[in-house]
């Protein structure tokens, strides 16, 4: 798949009314993107209108339930966007695995798309008709991780008043994703071992086994061969899942996908806040293929839709996008070294000086300087520079420009 740029050097997004009376003319009538926001898109061919702005047409259609749209002919995965070589190859293992019972572990980056391939892997099966249930291991506590997961019964520990069934039960005939399974205990990670290679499960306080029917799809952002070495995940439970592994690559290897992911992510954000951004510029797209992305797909999608919200053009130019991916220091990187200052107090400082730069911003601020969000916040609390409770602040730096602002602007 291709996008085509236009005479005026411009990568469509939504083209003016004379291209789409010119469109019209020729194929069927243009429906509205999905609003979904995460990148899924129907399968699209490039129509060049009469100004040159690139259109893309839809080539099939929506289920009726705007749900679950059917199967492109080619190019992507179950509305996946991608024509890169490695994306090709995550698409042709989605096809030959989805229609299997295999355990399959999508591991990538934050950002990159691992729910939407699970969500294609169980649109594509056989159990598509059945519940698609995610659960993050990240976002439950400890305690409560087997009762989630298993369910637990009446008076199983303090608290349980009545019977609850699990996620695993919630799944049955269906798929089950485990996110984040990197996070999981030890423990929990036992009794999981358990229920893959049984196909039951014993919710807590319960004494009898269950038998479930259920498809289990593992994520993960994190190295869980790393995490087998340093004794912090089983081997015998990253053996079992990994019966068939999609690796997801960043967007910094994949560029070339970049004008496709622009062109379907404004017409998304056009139809989502009634605007009219018909495309970017040539100078405008060269540094956002060039950008290394490190919050993937997901930050790229946020970007477009703070800029098209903040612009009132028809074409994004290059002094309409953040002064980080212009390629123009907001701020200086590193504060002035001064005569007897400790490592700590750099690190302090370099801290600070990147919460104001992204307004507070903790998880880009933790980009930025290539740490986790946990990390950063027990930074924050170490040297206490804010009370990690309290919502961030907002607004521009003193010392910096606002981050979409335009030279000249007010």
């Amino acid at each position: 798949m291709r996008i085509l740029k236009g005479h005026d050097g411009v990568v469509g997004g939504n083209g003016a009314a004379g291209v789409a009376a010119s469109a019209r003319s020729e194929h069927t009538p243009r429906t509205p993107p999905p609003k979904n926001g995460t990148g899924c898109t129907r399968a699209e061919r490039p129509v060049s209108g009469l100004d040159g702005i690139a259109w893309a047409e839809p080539t099939r259609r929506e289920s009726t339930d705007g749900l679950r749209p059917q199967p492109e002919e080619g190019g992507g995965l179950f509305g996946m966007i991608g024509d890169s070589a490695p994306m090709r190859r995550v698409f042709e293992q989605g096809r030959l695995v989805a229609p299997t019972r295999s355990t399959v572990l999508i591991t990538g980056e934050s950002g990159t798309g691992k729910e939407l391939v699970a969500r294609a892997l169980h649109h594509l099966s056989p159990r598509r008709d059945g519940p698609l249930v995610a659960v993050n291991c990240a976002a439950i506590p400890r305690d409560l991780a087997e009762s989630e997961l298993f369910g637990h019964a009446r008076g199983a520990f303090t608290g349980a008043t009545e019977k609850r069934i699990g996620k695993f039960m919630a799944a049955h005939r269906g798929t089950l994703l485990i996110d984040e399974i990197g996070e999981m205990a030890l423990p929990v990670q036992a009794k999981l071992l358990r229920a893959l290679e049984s196909r039951t499960i014993t919710p807590v306080g319960a004494n009898e086994e269950q038998p479930i029917d259920v498809r289990v799809v593992a994520a993960t952002h994190r190295n869980l061969r790393s995490l087998v070495d340093e004794g912090r995940f089983r081997e015998d439970l990253y053996y079992r899942l990994h019966v068939v592994h999609v690796g997801l690559p960043p967007l910094r290897q994949r560029q070339e996908d970049i004008p496709l992911l622009v062109a379907t992510f404004l017409r998304q954000i056009n139809e989502e806040h009634g605007r009219d951004v018909r495309g970017v510029s040539a100078e405008a797209m060269d540094p956002l293929q060039t950008y290394r992305w490190p919050g993937n797909v997901r930050e790229l999608r946020n970007v477009l839709e703070g800029v098209v919200v903040l612009s009132r053009k028809e074409v994004i130019d290059l002094a309409d996008l953040p002064l980080d991916i212009q390629g123009r220091e907001v701020c200086a990187a590193v504060p002035p070294v001064r005569p007897r200052t400790t490592l700590s107090e750099l690190e302090r400082e370099a801290i600070q000086q990147r919460l104001r730069e992204t307004g507070g911003n903790r998880q880009r601020t933790a980009q930025l300087l290539g740490i986790s969000t946990r990390t950063l916040l027990r930074k924050i609390r170490e040297y206490k520079l804010e009370d990690p409770l309290r919502p961030a602040a907002r607004g521009p730096v003193e010392s910096c420009p606002p981050p979409y602002s335009q030279p000249g602007g007010p």
